[in-house]
């Protein structure tokens, strides 16, 4: 349903294994060949329905202090797009935007002449508003 999109890594879970930290690595490592074992797990963000594929999503959130190699899987990752929170702060809009389940209001970014919206600019918007409570911004 979501393919093409800009996305976060991501996916569902892989039988038995821990929710959501394990998936969180798991696809970070299966999408973006992401040494997982560098990361410093900081938490999870709130759990997001996403109407249109009648998933829910609960992103996990790591921070690392170098940057990371990546090796993107050619089958999943079309594009990657690297960038810091400060900066993507900077391109929050408000947008209107068609949806199988009507016209919605959403948070919504421009990164490299995309728009980024829907659940992962909804995602990015409350990462953004976690970071800036942290920093005292």
């Amino acid at each position: 349903v979501h393919s093409g999109e800009i996305a976060l890594p991501g996916g569902r879970r892989d039988g038995i294994e821990p929710y959501p930290v394990a998936t969180a690595l798991r696809e970070a490592h299966e999408e973006l060949g992401l040494e997982t074992r560098h990361l410093e797990l900081l938490g999870a963000l709130t759990p997001l329905y996403i109407p249109v594929s009648g998933t829910v999503v609960t992103p996990v959130v790591a921070a690392t202090t170098t940057r990371p190699e990546l090796t993107p899987s050619p089958r999943e990752v079309r594009a990657v797009h690297l960038g810091d929170l400060t900066r993507l702060a900077g391109t929050r809009e408000l947008g209107r935007f068609e949806t199988a389940v009507g016209s919605i209001v959403a948070p919504a970014f421009r990164i490299e002449h995309a728009v980024v919206w829907g659940a992962t600019a909804m995602i990015l918007n409350e990462l953004l508003w976690v970071y800036q409570d942290i920093a005292g911004r």
